[in-house]
């Protein structure tokens, strides 16, 4: 009997031992566990859940765990853990909780029934761990994937688009030139055939500014800033924003009887109000009401009074872009344009994201999400700010504010050079395209000039050295076949004849600014497409340079 007894006090100290040693591992489980009865109410929580989410065993306890919930789990998988428990399987999955203070957090989850002697379910335990940093590790690294793919497709488009604006710049550079040297002949014109050759010249311009923003696009054209009235700006938007965004939209202009100059470039101006009305456009699908608005603004840094300055009261659904407190902007005049509509509106949430590359909440195919991104940096840049307020349901209203000054200076109408007439001197001209090759050449030698041609770096070097001759000038484009491009040829030339002068003709500007440099200024640039009196000016500034050491070497000598 004693030795019984010693055997069942042996067996009760092993179990509760063990049962010790499973308190313990429950209670310092990396993972959070939750034992609930069969109704789901709990009995149990772990120290790792109660710190995860900030609730107190006391807390929770007899609660459903409905009380983690977040809203952000769909209730179908709620529906499918419950029905998959209560047929004594052990289910798999995923939910979006909340702590006690708020925060979301995201947990892998493994729920399975508790059994008795008779195999009837007393239980439910739920075994789970936290899985929010490892999902938001992968999302950033998706995001980043994608954003990178985008970023390749925008490279690729951006390339394309120069390529397709220097191809642009050329046939411009023929139309416009051709239609300049039939204008200038127009005493063989009637009125009746001057008419439509204003309107090819009006509508080339047009298509020149539009290549000249492509170029900006694919950032091979620097900006080309002037100051310029806002007004003007906006008003000449009008008619293109139209047939934008279609007539089941209502746009309203309100624009200050002050005159507002801003220091910008025209095309990045109108970029950033189509880019703003075609967002605006697409929260009203259903039609609705656009209206952009400029006003003056004086700029208070320290306790601004918006009444004061002109502007109506903040809405508390205001929210700021830029972390940076505005009063870092100088104190003064500002130009603000507004752009509102009365579309969906967006969460607070969206709005701390609206300026981020390649972020939308648009469909599949309905936007890059670089709308937005592209007017924050253009203001950005042109040192100004941006202020959204939105409400679900009640609409959007962007205000971009820009220094400015209050008035407006008088438009520069410079008069027509006088052409000085050229006195024989040789010209070699360098172009790949033979339209734009024969229009310069017919030009030059109107003007009096002897001109020579070629239709690349190598066949102007050949001949170069195939018969000695004086060259005054060299004209050259910039791109051309055959391994040679503008640059390397002004080079080949001037090192056998080093005071020979010399014009670039190209459609970009910002990649030859530093090339051009180490010419210290010896080496003038004409962009695509040009006016002929412009050409022409180039021209004869380049051969009347003040240069005592430009006699002429004999090239090929």
């Amino acid at each position: 009997r004693a030795v019984g007894e010693n055997i069942y006090l042996t067996k009760q100290k092993l179990s509760e031992a063990l049962a010790r040693k499973l308190s313990r591992a429950v209670e310092q489980a990396p993972l959070s566990i939750v034992i609930t009865d069969i109704n789901g109410c709990i009995e149990y929580i772990n120290p790792h859940l109660a710190e995860i989410s900030g609730y107190t065993q006391a807390e929770v306890v007899g609660k459903n765990p409905r009380i983690l919930k977040s809203g952000l789990t769909p209730q179908g998988t709620y529906q499918d853990l419950w029905t998959t428990v209560q047929a004594g399987k052990v289910w798999h999955g995923e939910l979006s909780n909340r702590t006690k203070s708020g925060e979301i957090f995201l947990e892998a989850v493994i729920v399975a029934p508790i059994a008795d002697d008779f195999q009837q379910t007393t239980h439910y335990v739920a075994l789970k761990q936290d899985i929010t940093t490892k999902r938001q590790a992968e999302q950033d690294r998706a995001r980043i994937e994608t954003q990178l793919h985008q970023s390749r497709k925008l490279e690729a488009i951006g390339q394309l688009s120069g390529g397709i604006a220097h191809d642009f710049n050329n046939l411009l550079t023929a139309i416009l030139g051709n239609v300049e040297l039939l204008r200038e002949d127009s005493f063989n014109l009637s009125a009746l055939q001057q008419t439509p050759l204003q309107q090819v010249t009006l509508a080339g311009a047009r298509a020149a500014d539009l290549t000249r923003q492509l170029l900006l696009f694919s950032r091979q054209q620097e900006p080309s800033m002037e100051w310029q009235d806002l007004n003007q700006l906006v008003g000449e938007s009008h008619q293109m924003l139209r047939r934008i965004i279609g007539e089941h939209v209502d746009i309203q202009l309100h624009l200050s009887t002050q005159p507002m100059s801003v220091h910008f470039d025209s095309s990045m101006m109108h970029q950033i109000i189509i880019n703003l009305a075609v967002n605006a456009r697409d929260a009203m699908p259903n039609g609705g009401r656009l209206t952009i608005s400029t006003q003056p603004f004086e700029h208070l840094p320290v306790g601004p009074d918006r009444m004061n300055a002109g502007l109506p009261p903040r809405s508390p659904h205001e929210r700021l872009h830029d972390p940076a407190p505005k009063t870092r902007f100088a104190a003064g005049a500002y130009a603000c344009l507004t752009v509102a509509d009365n579309g969906t509106g967006m969460t607070p949430d969206t709005i701390t994201h609206i300026y981020e590359p390649f972020f939308t909440t648009k469909g599949i195919g309905q936007g890059t999400g670089l709308g937005l991104a592209t007017v924050y940096s253009i203001v950005n840049q042109h040192a100004g700010w941006i202020e959204v307020e939105s409400e679900l349901g009640v609409g959007s209203i962007f205000r971009i504010y820009l220094p400015c000054t209050n008035s407006i200076a008088e438009p520069f109408h410079a008069e027509a050079p006088t052409l000085v007439m050229g006195q024989g001197e040789t010209i070699l001209v360098v172009e790949d395209d033979a339209i734009i090759q024969n229009l310069i050449k017919l030009l030059l030698e109107r003007a009096g000039y002897r001109v020579l041609t070629c239709s690349s770096g190598a066949e102007a070097i050949a001949l170069w050295h195939k018969q000695p001759m004086e060259i005054n000038l060299l004209i050259t484009d910039m791109v051309m076949p055959g391994g040679i491009n503008g640059i390397q040829l002004i080079k080949s030339f001037r090192a056998k004849q080093p005071n020979l002068k010399a014009i670039i003709v190209s459609g970009y500007s910002s990649s030859l600014d530093d090339e051009l440099e180490q010419f210290s200024g010896t080496v003038a640039f004409i962009a695509k497409p040009f006016e002929l009196h412009a050409m022409q000016a180039k021209v004869r500034a380049a051969l009347s340079q003040n240069d005592a050491s430009t006699t002429l070497a004999h090239v090929g000598e």
